[in-house]
């Protein structure tokens, strides 16, 4: 794998404790936000929030934490679609007991406006490909515009909502800098004060709705 990318390789070896584990996530997370954009057919598309999700046996087993799609053989950086989006993939074993992803919850596209929820970002990314090639995560030049990441619970259904907000770690990172753009519906996520709004109802950014 190259250099480039290592750090999405096996990012949670070592780690036990949870500030760790947070730690690590919001370093990754900034170098994503920062750093990268996902590319396809000359467009970059910036992030404008995330999620990890990942599973280890013997470390990341919790009960909080039995929602990670899995998958065997993608390695770090390659994009896993599924039913709930897309993720970029952390190395992924069956045979060593490990996969997961990041998943991309809302994107920020060529004019600036914020495509919030998972399927409408994995929508938009394809819409963008046209039948050309397929998206890549990649690094890009350095922006103008500088994310205030913060961080709140994962975005779940209301059963495993259950769990996950007993969950320490708090694993969606997102950006608070354009908050004007941040509109609300019905408040399912704060983003302007950072607080998750349980149960889950849902609410729409720009002109994009979940």
């Amino acid at each position: 794998m190259e250099q480039l990318y290592e750090w999405l390789m096996n990012p949670f070896d070592g780690l036990s404790k949870d500030e760790d584990i947070q730690e690590k996530c919001l370093k990754i997370a900034n170098e994503l936000f920062n750093n990268y954009c996902i590319k396809c057919n000359g467009h970059e598309l910036y992030f404008a929030e995330i999620e990890f999700y990942y599973w280890q046996k013997e470390q990341w087993e919790k009960e909080w934490n039995k929602v990670t799609y899995p998958r065997d053989g993608y390695k770090a950086k390659e994009l896993f679609f599924h039913p709930s989006g897309i993720d970029i993939c952390f190395e992924s074993s069956y045979g060593e007991a490990r996969f997961g992803g990041i998943l991309i919850r809302s994107i920020i596209d060529k004019d600036d406006n914020i495509i919030a929820g998972p399927w409408n970002c994995m929508m938009h990314i394809l819409g963008e490909c046209q039948g050309g090639e397929m998206p890549k995560l990649e690094k890009t030049q350095p922006r103008s515009h500088i994310p205030q990441i913060k961080t709140t619970h994962r975005v779940l259904g209301k059963k495993d909502m259950v769990n996950e907000i007993k969950n320490p770690l708090k694993l969606c990172f997102y950006d608070a800098v354009p908050a004007d753009k941040w509109i609300f519906v019905k408040e399912s996520f704060d983003k302007k004060r950072g607080k998750r709004i349980y149960p889950k109802t849902y609410y729409k950014i720009d002109r994009f709705s979940l």
